[in-house]
């Protein structure tokens, strides 16, 4: 077996990874798009942001939340 420090450290890992997943996590700096399975709404700016620079959506940088959602949702449909 293993000790129960090196449990307790790969047990707060998995957490760690499964809160960023849904976004639970303060990950301020994401570098992430979001979790494809989320809707738009959920994911935050920031993921957002990240999707319209993938996509080339100009004017992003002037964008809130709701036109960036708007915007890849046009884009999408192209």
């Amino acid at each position: 077996g293993r000790s129960t420090k090196r449990a307790k450290e790969i047990a707060a890992r998995t957490v760690n990874k499964e809160r960023r997943e849904e976004g639970r996590t303060p990950n301020k700096t994401t570098q992430g798009t979001g979790n494809p399975a989320n809707s738009l709404e959920s994911r935050s700016k920031n993921e957002l942001y990240n999707q319209a620079k993938k996509l080339n959506i100009e004017g992003r940088s002037k964008m809130s939340k709701p036109d960036l959602i708007k915007a890849i949702r046009l884009k999408n449909k192209n």
